[in-house]
């Protein structure tokens, strides 16, 4: 059986990643009613607190799609900016990344989602604006803009209180109507942080004192998070899925941040261990990753509606994640097979001379 290459690590990141995604998406379908309002009187509501940790790393996933952009600019890298790059393609993918968000919303929680805010929309939008700054300024214009994003977030949303319920301002700073998720700020900073972190292991390569480096940023990071009694995710029982995850705090950015770069040392020693193979589960999850989460909440999300009203919350939650970890590894294969492959573009443009 064939062995997948490339950036090893990376993969097994991302695998962790969206693995744990599903996990608490699960979770959080079955417990919850609306997919908002969970009761604590419910028994698996304290093993969610405890477990509330976890979080950190699929609000990672910007991160990692951070990092997969630096990989993809590679060979048009020069003088920590690019050149020759063409606009059109990034703008190509960004949209057609976007409208996949919005088919999702409507095919998974209906016509009234149709047009909310989510990861897809954010990282969309997300890259198109890293690949301006990089056309026109050099890396350090994606630090400075991550930093601003990051550390104005609060004054920005404060500013624009008044405007909130206007779409183009909730894209921006978010609010708390369930139908704007990963505002610009502070969460294109959580994008910038693994373009820039992938930037580093591509100049300084995977060695000891690159691993160091991680290791010191991340739990200085977790450090800082930690003395400002931001560090974990809270969970507000009334909106599970709002403004306390949403419009969160500095210090959780940083947790995010620090999390993700103790997982990239983490997954690049287990690189060393472990060969993933082609159509293996971690590298069908991370190649498969965009239609894994689109797929995984269209029919997660409808699942869990249908598990709920059959199987006690203990039960419905074990039965929706075998169903979801083995739909999503067959979605990362087909990936493999017709979209990495080929198959499916070549397909495609026969039909289209018929």
């Amino acid at each position: 059986m064939k062995r997948t290459k490339g950036w090893i690590g990376l993969d097994i990141a991302k695998f962790i990643c969206v693995a744990l995604m599903i996990f608490i998406h699960s979770v959080f379908w079955i417990v919850t009613t609306q997919d908002e309002i969970m009761s604590t009187q419910n028994n698996i509501y304290p093993i969610i607190i405890n477990l509330v940790f976890l979080g950190l790393f699929p609000m990672s996933i910007p991160a990692v799609a951070g990092a997969s952009l630096r990989i993809h600019f590679s060979k048009y890298w020069k003088n920590n900016k690019i050149k020759g790059y063409p606009f059109k393609h990034i703008l190509k993918v960004s949209s057609f990344i976007i409208i996949l968000g919005f088919i999702m919303n409507f095919l998974a929680f209906g016509i009234e989602d149709l047009f909310s805010w989510d990861a897809l929309q954010f990282i969309g939008i997300s890259f198109i604006t890293i690949t301006l700054l990089l056309k026109f300024f050099s890396i350090s214009s994606v630090f400075f803009a991550g930093a601003l994003t990051l550390f104005t977030a609060e004054i920005v949303r404060n500013s624009l209180s008044d405007y909130n319920s206007n779409y183009l301002a909730a894209i921006f700073i978010g609010n708390s109507s369930g139908f704007f998720f990963w505002p610009f700020f502070p969460w294109f900073s959580t994008i910038t942080f693994g373009f820039l972190a992938a930037h580093y292991y591509i100049k300084y390569k995977d060695n000891i004192a690159s691993r160091i480096i991680f290791i010191i940023t991340g739990l200085l990071l977790l450090g800082i998070s930690f003395l400002r009694k931001e560090l974990l995710p809270v969970i507000d029982s009334s909106n599970v899925w709002g403004a306390t995850i949403f419009q969160p705090k500095v210090g959780f950015i940083l947790a995010i941040m620090g999390s993700f770069s103790l997982l990239i040392v983490f997954s690049n020693l287990l690189s060393e261990k472990i060969h993933p193979k082609k159509y293996g589960i971690i590298n069908s999850y991370s190649k498969g990753i965009l239609w894994i989460y689109i797929l995984h909440i269209i029919i997660g999300f409808n699942l869990s509606l249908l598990f709920k009203a059959l199987f006690s919350p203990l039960v419905a939650i074990i039965l929706l994640l075998l169903v979801l970890f083995l739909i999503s590894w067959g979605i990362g294969i087909f990936t493999l097979k017709f979209v990495y492959g080929r198959k499916l573009v070549f397909f495609l443009r026969k039909v289209k001379r018929w």
